[in-house]
């Protein structure tokens, strides 16, 4: 599972990152704070910046 994380400052980052990995959870990254609205519900999750939609490497 991983969770999301946005912030202006790389530093609360790195500190949100190391303990979601000591809980043993994943963090996506959607920094800066102007691109957390890809974390609200009814959002493209999963959407590249440019409204594409990611692939997943693992399928086929």
């Amino acid at each position: 599972m991983a969770l999301a994380v946005s912030s202006d400052y790389p530093e609360a980052v790195d500190l949100v990152t190391r303990l979601y990995d000591q809980l043993g959870l994943d963090t996506v990254d959607h920094s800066p704070l102007s691109e957390s609205w890809r974390n609200a519900p009814g959002s493209p999750r999963g959407s590249a910046p440019d409204g594409r939609a990611a692939r997943n490497s693992s399928s086929t």
